[in-house]
């Protein structure tokens, strides 16, 4: 058996590692107050009110389970809201409560400076093709 394959060049290696980092600068930047999936998700939720549940998941590229237990923390914190939809009472649509907004509204700079400070790992003239390459791999997620 071959076992020559050089991890440190590997996509998924490499990417498991860059999102460490952008994780832990996020994580610098924003000080705690939000994870980066619960910021994405109120933050989505900030920008489509009455959201379905079901239709979150693609949005912020979660899992049916992970989806479920951050909407159950994220209500828990009085951050959202649920209510059964007025059209089909089989689900839920989610809204985000003033504390939420406010949690959104804090974490929001810091989100901008971590995007920032990740971009600026990359050198300039790379930066474009860099994040059209990860929309390019983004877009297969898409449910």
């Amino acid at each position: 058996m071959d076992v020559s394959l050089p991890l440190r060049r590997t996509a998924g290696h490499l990417i498991r590692r860059a999102h460490r980092v952008a994780a832990a600068i996020f994580a610098e930047e924003v000080c705690g107050t939000l994870s980066p999936n619960q910021f994405s998700t109120l933050l989505c939720l900030c920008q489509e009110p009455g959201l379905h549940q079901i239709d979150l998941i693609g949005r912020v590229a979660a899992d049916r389970s992970t989806i479920n237990d951050m909407v159950a923390r994220l209500e828990e914190n009085g951050m959202l809201e649920k209510r059964r939809s007025t059209i089909d009472e089989r689900k839920i649509s989610l809204y985000v409560t003033e504390k939420g907004v406010a949690a959104v509204a804090e974490a929001l700079p810091g989100s901008v400076r971590a995007h920032d400070r990740v971009l600026e790992l990359v050198p300039d003239k790379l930066r474009g093709p860099f994040l059209e390459a990860l929309e390019l791999i983004a877009e297969k997620d898409e449910r």
